[in-house]
């Protein structure tokens, strides 16, 4: 059996992971998402960050929108405003692009950030 996911802002690994997801939700993200044939952004970049939990913590992508819909304070950090996306929505989602353009999104943000 899995621990629940508990939000502390002092964990070293939640401070890591709020500063990807500064990069995730700004503009120059969201831009290269656009440039790179991203339809939904919003979908994509709220995929992104339960895929981050989900492998950073070792969870299924289940699991994760489970915690997610428990956890208010972990909602909040994560940045979900509103609903959370099913698992099944995610994976529908993600499968319609394939890996290499998950690389270049990856690598065009990476690149932007440090030349």
């Amino acid at each position: 059996m899995l621990l629940g996911l508990n939000y502390d802002s002092r964990d070293p690994k939640y401070n890591l992971l709020g500063k990807i997801f500064k990069i995730i939700d700004s503009k120059k993200f969201k831009d290269t998402c656009n440039r790179k044939g991203i339809t939904n952004r919003q979908m994509m970049v709220d995929s992104i960050k339960i895929l981050f939990i989900s492998r950073y913590f070792d969870y299924t992508i289940s699991n994760v929108v489970n915690e997610l819909n428990r956890s208010a304070k972990l909602r909040k950090f994560a940045g979900f405003s509103k609903e959370i996306p099913t698992a099944e929505q995610i994976y529908e989602y993600m499968s319609r692009y394939s890996a290499k353009q998950y690389c270049k999104i990856v690598n065009s943000t990476l690149m932007r950030l440090n030349k």
